[in-house]
């Protein structure tokens, strides 16, 4: 098994809950979703939010956001967790769905670069780079224009 050591993180991961507008009041604690359906992407920190932090909740997973908010919006699914730049790009695109008052943080992760182990001078290279693009404000941007491409 090959080791890899990981760059500083360059953008946070904060988990939002949407759910149909009709049903926004319906919804107050996580206790709320047991026994219904809640989406997320296969595979993802989305998914392990479910499994973990929604006990008694069913977990759909499906591999597209698309997929997901159509499974919501065609009452498949109660609820999904998605990262909170993609759920608010998706309900200002969609009046019908909307982002819950119910607290998901708490489960905030981060993304970083994986490099091969123990090559220290290419470590600090991309954390040198890192810190200049998140300092200047380019990763924001880029991570904003991304979110922008999903939701169209």
């Amino acid at each position: 098994m090959k080791s890899v050591d990981f760059s500083n993180n360059y953008h946070k991961i904060v988990q939002s809950l949407i759910v149909r507008t009709e049903d926004k009041d319906k919804y107050k604690t996580i206790d709320d979703f047991k026994g219904k359906k809640v989406a997320a992407q296969k595979g993802s920190t989305q998914q392990d939010f479910i499994k973990e932090k929604m006990p008694g909740s069913e977990f759909k997973g499906l591999s597209k956001v698309t997929d997901i908010v159509l499974d919501l919006k065609n009452k498949k699914v109660e609820a999904a967790v998605l990262e909170e730049p993609i759920a608010k790009a998706y309900v200002s695109k969609n009046p019908d769905l909307a982002i819950s008052d119910v607290d998901v943080k708490g489960n905030e992760n981060g993304y970083a670069i994986a490099i091969k182990k123990d090559n220290k001078e290419l470590l600090d290279s991309i954390n040198k780079t890192l810190d200049r693009l998140t300092k200047d404000g380019s990763i924001n941007k880029f991570m904003e224009e991304m979110v922008k491409e999903e939701a169209e």
